[in-house]
């Protein structure tokens, strides 16, 4: 007989918690996140079409995937050689941060194109400044999310 799996709730609070482990751990996570909540808004303010926001959900996705997948990869490789000089091991970190750099360019690109060649820069400017001033709870989300990504950074480099 197969083991028992441990109930959902359990799993779901331990995948959670891997997210905020890396997130509190991995700055560079925490800027895509910022990153990744500043297009979003952006989306919103300029009334992403359907397919738009799908596009856009799924190259944020992407980039936060490749970058936990980044983080994972690098943890474990620094356990298995326990502080040893290793090419293969120097090879493996840079190619993983390889695919976080090229789903990171995708994004730059689907950002350029979503925002300033689908439609003007200066319409995706003004859109954004009417939302901000319309719903001022939209600029608090911005806010929060710089606020988070700069001060765990801040209070993670205060404690190294």
């Amino acid at each position: 007989m197969p083991p028992e799996r441990p109930p959902f709730c359990l799993r779901l609070q331990v995948a959670l918690r891997g997210l905020w482990i890396a997130y509190r751990d991995e700055p560079n996570l925490r800027f895509q996140v910022f990153a990744g909540t500043v297009a979003a808004v952006v989306g919103w303010a300029v009334g992403l079409s359907g397919w738009e926001v799908a596009y856009l959900a799924l190259t944020i996705g992407l980039v936060l995937f490749a970058e936990l997948v980044n983080t994972a990869l690098e943890r474990t490789v620094d356990l298995a050689g326990q502080n040893r000089s290793s090419t293969l091991a120097g090879d493996a970190k840079d190619i993983a941060a390889g695919a976080v750099l090229l789903t990171s360019l995708h994004a730059l690109l689907a950002g350029v194109w979503l925002f300033a060649v689908q439609r003007p820069l200066l319409v995706t400017l003004h859109q954004l400044v009417d939302l901000l001033v319309a719903r001022p709870w939209a600029a608090a989300l911005l806010l929060l999310a710089a606020f988070g990504w700069l001060w765990l950074g801040r209070s993670r480099a205060l404690s190294n």
